[in-house]
């Protein structure tokens, strides 16, 4: 879906940086794992038999305010009984590409840990708006949230005194950085998560919600049928910018005609934003201990 020209002008910037994370191990087998039909809990469990911290973190982000579970759940098994397969594959996906990227360099204008807040809070925010607007694929829209600014990190990491300018010309102009990283780099954070979605092979739907949270209204005919959920994905990101969770780099708005697609009158936008404040606060502590 990258542009051949885009995808050059990436590859040959990234060239002699330090080494890209590479796909998680656990997520590849995830992923392969939720795509046949006869995949079981007990095939998960095989897999983080082999990685206990692992295990233990999700645990304990299982058993947080954040899912409100009545009960304890002590194994992998009764969480899955009570989330089901796929939000615990989901869960586990987002965690591994956490511990991938481990401690990002923070600098005066970007704050790795609040970047990771905010795309906690933009996937409980777009996990709850799909709920309430009874979409299917809730686990999609929370992994979309979580990983629709992934580019940013690179950016941040890889190509770190570029981006420092297309932050401080963002602050300067009063406009959106995307814009800014358009200006300095000759393409955005959207273009480079994208890049990196397609080294790691994954699903269609992420890819999208990567590239296009910011303009879900100018998707590609060819992708609709992923329109609603990528335009959860970015109206929850407008609304996590809008009420200051976590920071990411960008501060200003996209024109609200971008997430025109979905009808969002039955969301509560502030009462899921104070909600999802709280859910942030339940996990963000063991988010930190696996980014080392």
């Amino acid at each position: 879906m990258l542009e051949e020209r885009t995808q050059a002008l990436i590859s040959e910037r990234l060239q002699g940086m330090d080494k890209l994370p590479s796909m998680p191990l656990l997520y590849g087998k995830l992923q392969k794992l939720l795509q046949d039909p006869k995949s079981s809990m007990d095939d998960i469990a095989h897999i983080l038999s082999s990685d206990p911290a692992m295990t233990m973190s999700l645990l304990r982000l299982v058993n947080s305010a954040a899912f409100g579970l009545r009960v304890k759940v002590t194994n992998i098994k009764s969480a899955a009984t009570f989330l089901g397969l796929r939000a615990i594959a989901s869960l586990l996906s987002g965690l591994s590409v956490v511990r991938a990227f481990g401690q990002t360099k923070a600098s005066t204008l970007f704050n790795p840990a609040q970047f990771w807040v905010h795309s906690l809070g933009v996937g409980f925010t777009a996990r709850r708006f799909a709920q309430v607007l009874d979409v299917k694929d809730t686990e999609g829209c929370f992994l979309g949230g979580m990983l629709h600014d992934v580019g940013r990190l690179v950016l941040s990491q890889h190509l770190t005194e570029d981006f420092t300018k297309a932050l401080l010309a963002a602050d300067r102009t009063n406009t959106l950085l995307l814009e800014q990283e358009e200006a300095v780099f000759g393409f955005s954070h959207c273009d480079v998560g994208l890049y990196l979605a397609d080294a790691w092979n994954l699903p269609d739907e992420l890819r999208l919600a990567i590239a296009w949270h910011h303009k879900p209204h100018l998707l590609p005919k060819a992708h609709l049928a992923h329109q609603k959920l990528v335009t959860i994905v970015g109206k929850a990101n407008q609304v996590c910018i809008h009420q200051a969770v976590g920071a990411s780099g960008e501060t200003r708005m996209s024109p609200p005609h971008a997430f025109s697609a979905v009808d969002f009158k039955a969301c509560d936008l502030t009462g899921t934003v104070e909600t999802v404040k709280s859910d942030i606060q339940a996990t963000f502590a063991e988010l930190q201990k696996i980014m080392g």
